[in-house]
């Protein structure tokens, strides 16, 4: 069995006790063993498709929509029929209803619609419960582009005085630091293509 750390108490936690229905319990133990997605990630999916399924468990009932009612929706009796019935069309609702009640930006509507994309995938491709994949067609929102922020060459100056120290009592960490800060300051790198120098 896989271990997990709740993020929200800190305790350590295991798929099959997750207050979960056994098909996403089922989904999640796939992305973990198989597909090998990291404890971080299936953490991630777990919540993402928790609000999905409360979502969809309220709609499936015929209960009121809200981010508050779908915070509190209890899912681990919920019937993966709940979710069998539902087209693409429903998908784009709960995309919308996302937008507009959950506030979500096109990134965080992303991250839900990659994770929905990942459980019906799974049980249309690989388990075959789902003869159509819903979410299959749906393209993720498009991102609003933007520059990317950097350090004038006055702050980027003033940062590498402050890195330096004094030059009469510098460490070697002061010196490490002052090397770091050049390196992406002059060469435009990553921080992985720093650490892996």
């Amino acid at each position: 069995m896989s271990t997990y750390i709740n993020n929200e108490t800190g305790h350590h936690f295991r798929i099959d006790k997750l207050p979960a229905p056994d098909f996403l319990k089922e989904y999640l133990n796939y992305i973990n063993s198989i597909e090998g997605l990291t404890v971080r990630t299936v953490d991630n999916y777990y919540i993402l498709l928790k609000g999905f399924l409360g979502w969809a468990h309220l709609r499936f009932i015929g209960e009121d929509l809200s981010k508050k009612s779908i915070e509190a929706s209890e899912i681990s009796e919920m019937q993966f029929r709940e979710i069998e019935v539902l087209t693409t069309q429903d998908l784009h609702e709960y995309l919308s209803f996302a937008k507009d009640e959950l506030e979500n930006s096109e990134t965080s509507r992303s991250y839900r619609l990659t994770a929905i994309k990942g459980l019906y995938k799974y049980y249309s491709k690989t388990n075959n419960r789902l003869e159509e994949d819903p979410s299959a067609d749906i393209p993720f929102p498009k991102r609003e582009k933007t520059l990317p922020t950097f350090l004038s060459e006055e702050e980027s100056v003033k940062l590498l005085i402050a890195a330096a120290g004094n030059p009469e009592k510098q460490t070697f960490s002061a010196a490490r630091d002052f090397c770091i800060i050049t390196f992406l300051i002059n060469c435009g790198m990553r921080l992985s293509e720093l650490v892996g120098i």
